[in-house]
Formats: structure tokens, C-alpha cells, sequence
């Protein structure tokens, strides 16, 4: 199953010489489309980048980030919530 389909050269050749009609072609490059996209969604998960490298530096400082963001949100909703209710009462 993994490599067992024509290339889509092989599928233009066979096409040409007449061994396959263009409804069979389409049928086998929509089974290697469909395969190529199982194997993309099933496969093995991305790799990280290694310690040290640049790319490893870049990826790691967006998540601080994120939750110093976070943090602030809910800071201010709970100031303003605090100063509605203080002034209710």
C-alpha cells in the first residue's frame, strides 16, 4: 500500500499509449490524493527544533507571551468587575 500506485508520469505514459482510459487515471490519482492525505493527518508528529538553534529560541518565547496576555485579560475583568460591584454598594 505504501509506494504500490503509478506516478503521475507512468499514469500520462500509460494514458498516451492507451492502456488506461482518463476515468481510471482520475480514479488512481484520487486514491494517491486520498493516501497523501491520510499519511499527512495519521503520520508522525512534527519534529522540535534542536536546543540551542534559532528556531528552538524563536518557538519558546511565544508562549510567555501568550499567557502574560492572558494574565492581563483577566486582571482588568477583574478590576472592573471589582470597582461595578464596590460602587453598588
Amino acid at each position: 500500500m505504501p509506494n504500490d500506485l503509478p506516478t503521475p508520469e507512468e499514469l500520462g505514459e500509460k494514458l498516451k499509449r492507451g492502456e488506461i482510459t482518463k476515468e481510471e487515471a482520475i480514479e488512481v490519482m484520487s486514491e494517491r490524493a486520498r493516501r497523501e492525505a491520510l499519511a499527512g493527518l495519521y503520520g508522525p508528529p512534527a519534529t522540535t527544533p534542536a536546543r540551542g538553534t534559532a528556531d528552538a529560541a524563536a518557538g519558546g518565547r511565544g508562549r510567555p507571551r501568550r499567557w502574560i496576555g492572558v494574565v492581563m485579560v483577566l486582571a482588568v475583568v477583574a478590576l472592573l468587575l471589582w470597582i461595578l460591584l464596590s460602587a453598588r454598594g
